[in-house]
């Protein structure tokens, strides 16, 4: 179907512009650590060489706003740096010892060593999901084009696929990109306010429906599109109102947290009455791999964040992110498995299967250099015209 390649090209522009503002955009990271309160953010350290710090920020300023945008939650940090243009001076009012301080903080194009210091924090790992679920959506998409359950799972991967969001300065460069490209951004960028009600709705139908009626779908879509117009708005003003960013309600953002745990239950609940109420064996096997490759990658983001609370050290890290950087890959590749393999087999299964054909092959081959040696046996033997005399 038509449609297809456009929402297929909206999530590819998607990645694509993930990718340009980490290879070109601002730093990825700011210079600073700072904790909010009293109507601003208190300054805790400055990295050295950073643009802060270039700027003349201190440990003890009080940020109170940037380019006139007042600084009083994470809300608005996560717009500033959305907003954060390479080359461009922001002016950043601060408070030092009771003075109000105007600065010029004007940060740089990313640099190589930061890209590759990515390593340390499981970065990697991230890069190669995103990639890897993209690739994958769009695979699942492209080979079961009319399988209703196929594209929800196609769905899902891509929205993973989009679900971390961009590195700063994403704001600033979706600005200015044509109005007819920009627009097809919205369709991913819609899809990641609700990966909760899209995953739900997956396992609701994979590979067996759960329901028949109508009216469970409105139970589960009903909450997801109820909040949907405050965080779209929300976006729609950083991208296009950076001026007048406002934080999003209270009981929106706690409302969206309980959507999202419930719909979590609510999905490993649907997946265990599909996989009881399931006699194929094989239709069974594809739950377990399923579901063993959410458990893996879900363990792997949990060591990722703890990875990066402890800050641990270094010869730790080396042992335990090569664990992080495959287990991101298990959730994207066990959930393709599952819908694209017509016939599974169980590890017993599997290893007897390899063992008889690796005798198989072992015996057939084994006959080559047996049957030569009959050969040469038989023409080096006397007979009635022997062969050498």
């Amino acid at each position: 179907p038509w449609w297809m390649y456009v929402v297929a090209a909206s999530y590819a522009g998607f990645v694509a512009l993930f990718f340009y503002q980490l290879l070109f955009g601002p730093p990825l990271g700011p210079g600073i650590k700072a904790r909010f309160e009293s109507g601003g953010a208190l300054v805790l350290s400055v990295d050295e060489g950073s643009a802060e710090a270039r700027a003349g920020l201190e440990s003890g300023d009080r940020i109170l706003t940037i380019d006139g945008r007042p600084l009083r939650s994470g809300h608005d940090w996560e717009a500033c740096l959305a907003n954060t243009q390479v080359g461009v001076a922001q002016r950043w009012l601060i408070l030092r010892a009771g003075q109000p301080r105007e600065l010029a903080v004007s940060y740089s194009r990313v640099n190589w060593k930061d890209f590759v210091a990515l390593g340390a924090t499981a970065g990697w790992g991230l890069i190669l999901f995103i990639l890897t679920s993209l690739l994958l959506g769009l695979l699942v998409a492209f080979r079961r084009p009319q399988d209703p359950k196929a594209l929800m799972g196609a769905w899902v991967l891509l929205t993973a696929a989009a679900a971390f969001g961009f590195p700063g300065g994403w704001a600033a460069t979706w600005r200015h990109l044509p109005v007819f490209l920009s627009s097809f951004l919205w369709i991913p960028g819609i899809s990641r306010l609700v990966p909760d009600a899209i995953l739900l709705s997956f396992f609701a139908i994979f590979p067996a429906k759960i329901f028949r009626a109508r009216w469970p779908w409105a139970l589960i879509w009903a909450p997801a599109l109820a909040l949907l117009p405050w965080r779209a708005w929300g976006i729609y003003r950083i991208i296009y109102r950076p001026e007048t960013v406002a934080n999003l309600p209270q009981w929106v953002l706690t409302a969206i947290s309980i959507r999202s745990m419930v719909f979590v239950l609510a999905s490993l609940v649907f997946l265990g009455l599909n996989y009881h109420r399931l006699a194929d064996a094989n239709q069974r096997r594809r739950m377990r791999v399923l579901l063993a490759g959410m458990a893996v990658s879900v363990l792997g983001f949990v060591v990722w964040v703890a990875i990066g609370a402890s800050r641990m050290v270094k010869p730790w890290a080396i042992f335990i992110e090569p664990f992080v950087y495959i287990s991101f890959l298990v959730f994207p590749l066990s959930f393709a498995y599952a819908i694209l393999r017509h016939r599974m087999f169980d590890l017993g299964v599997m290893i007897r299967q390899g063992l008889q054909y690796a005798l198989a092959r072992g015996v057939v081959l084994s006959l080559v250099p047996v049957l030569g040696i009959i050969l040469v046996g038989d023409l080096l033997l006397p007979g009635g015209q022997p062969l050498i005399r």
